[in-house]
């Protein structure tokens, strides 16, 4: 028998909250001074926020612009996320969208923090957006409001980013639109349970059926995400899954399309073998 869903709706958990606590700390150093301005660095780094990371000489993977050739090859996953029946993308913020990890504290402005996205999820989620499918950014970061200022800087002036929904927070939802605390219904939630970002999910997923006076069901939702742990949840819950590289963002194309193939016969396939390690390292 499966678990009656909470009236508060399932939190992440603790495993959740002090791994993403843990990895943004780890993490920090690789920020841009921005986001850590004014702090007091980890011990042991003796770096000044200051500098930040222009004193570390960084080019983080997938910063790079990307050849006309792997634009269309994204375009081509995304027609094949169409032609499958995913209806829904779920991303992840940090360390998946943008290539660092800001732990919920990004102090500069939307549009710096949009020169941290990564350029191939600029041709992904313009082109799902042109196919008709949905977009949400679940993330544990306490900034939803900024993510969702983010996409406006980070993606072309044609796009609605309104239609984008954003939903993070750590120990409870908050609304990408005005930062409020938000639950999902009693029958979603039914649908969305457990622990990880399924509430993150479950939010996205009432106010785009509210909006669009539709049904979107686990097996219509793609999630794509550094952490394994996340996945596995969603995975449990019927949600197609692919596990996402920081550090070989490119890897993702034909991660998506081996969870495509293999969701021929189960929707509930979960590609998470990509590396462990970036499970390992990184959550948001």
């Amino acid at each position: 028998m499966e678990q009656e869903p909470s009236q508060e709706g399932d939190k992440p958990g603790e495993e959740a909250r002090e791994h993403y606590q843990c990895v943004a700390e780890r993490m920090s150093r690789c920020s841009t001074p921005c986001s850590n301005r004014g702090k007091t660095p980890p011990a042991g780094f003796g770096l000044d926020w200051e500098d930040g990371a222009l004193d570390l000489d960084l080019e983080w993977p997938g910063d790079e612009d990307m050849t006309e050739s792997e634009q269309e090859d994204a375009r081509r996953m995304v027609a094949q996320l169409s032609d499958s029946g995913v209806r829904l993308l779920a991303i992840d913020n940090d360390l998946t969208l943008i290539s660092i990890h800001t732990g919920g504290s990004w102090s500069g402005s939307a549009s710096e923090l949009a020169a941290q996205a990564r350029p191939i999820f600029k041709i992904v989620i313009e082109e799902a957006i042109a196919r008709g499918i949905y977009v949400a950014i679940v993330t544990f970061s306490s900034q939803p409001e900024l993510i969702s200022e983010m996409l406006t800087h980070f993606l072309d002036p044609s796009v609605d980013t309104s239609d984008i929904v954003v939903h993070g927070g750590l120990n409870d939802v908050t609304s990408g639109i005005d930062g409020q605390e938000v639950q999902s219904a009693h029958e979603v939630r039914s649908r969305y349970q457990g622990t990880g970002k399924q509430e993150h999910i479950a939010c996205s997923v009432e106010e785009l059926e509210k909006r669009h006076n539709t049904r979107i069901e686990p097996c219509d939702v793609l999630m794509i995400d550094d952490d394994v742990k996340n996945l596995e949840e969603a995975k449990r819950r019927g949600i197609r899954c692919a596990l996402f590289d920081p550090m070989q963002p490119l890897g993702m194309l034909e991660l998506v399309r081996s969870c495509l193939h293999a969701s021929g016969t189960n929707q509930t396939s979960c590609c998470v073998e990509g590396s462990s390690q970036a499970g390992d390292k990184s959550t948001a």
